[in-house]
C-alpha cells in the first residue's frame, strides 16, 4: 500500500506541478464549473500550478524558464484535446437524449472518449517527463513528499 501510495504521489505531484490533469480536466476542467475558454486560459492555471510547487522546492530561474516553456509548448495541445472531449461528450449526450438510442453510435462516443483518453495521458505523461528532466532528484522527493500529505489512506 505505501508503494502504492508514493507512486501516486510523484505521479500526482509531477502532474499537479504542470496541470496536466489529464482525463478528469477534459471533463470538467479545473475552472470550478468555469469553461477555458481558450489555450491561454489553459496556460494560466498551468503557470499558477507549478508556480505554487517550484515554490515549495526552491527552483531557480532558470528551471522555472524552462519548465514555462514546457508549458507554454503543451497548453494549446491540451486546450485542443479539451476541446475535442467537450465535443464527443456533446454527441454522446445527444445519442443517450435521442429518440431512439443507437447502441452503435454510443460505442462510437466510447471509442473516441478512449482514444482521446490516451492522447491526454501521452501528452501529459511526456510533458511530465519533461518537467522530471529539469527537476533534481530531490526537488522531485520534496514534491512528492508535499503530495503525499494529499493523498487519503
Amino acid at each position: 500500500m505505501a508503494n502504492t501510495k508514493w507512486k501516486w504521489a510523484v505521479g500526482g505531484g509531477l502532474v499537479l506541478l504542470c496541470g496536466f490533469g489529464a482525463a478528469s480536466h477534459v471533463h470538467a476542467g479545473p475552472w470550478r464549473g468555469h469553461r477555458a475558454q481558450s489555450a491561454a486560459e489553459v496556460r494560466a492555471f498551468m503557470e499558477r500550478r507549478a508556480d505554487r510547487l517550484l515554490e515549495t522546492v526552491d527552483a531557480d530561474d532558470a528551471q522555472r524558464e524552462r519548465i514555462d516553456a514546457i508549458i507554454a509548448q503543451d497548453a494549446p495541445q491540451m486546450f485542443a484535446l479539451m476541446q475535442e472531449g467537450r465535443a464527443v461528450r456533446e454527441e454522446l449526450k445527444a445519442a443517450l437524449l435521442a429518440d431512439r438510442v443507437d447502441a452503435n453510435r454510443i460505442a462510437q462516443g466510447k471509442r473516441k472518449l478512449s482514444a482521446l483518453a490516451e492522447r491526454m495521458a501521452d501528452l501529459g505523461v511526456d510533458g511530465l517527463a519533461s518537467v522530471a528532466e529539469v527537476l533534481t532528484p530531490a526537488q522531485r522527493r520534496q514534491i512528492a513528499d508535499k503530495l503525499t500529505q494529499h493523498l487519503p489512506e
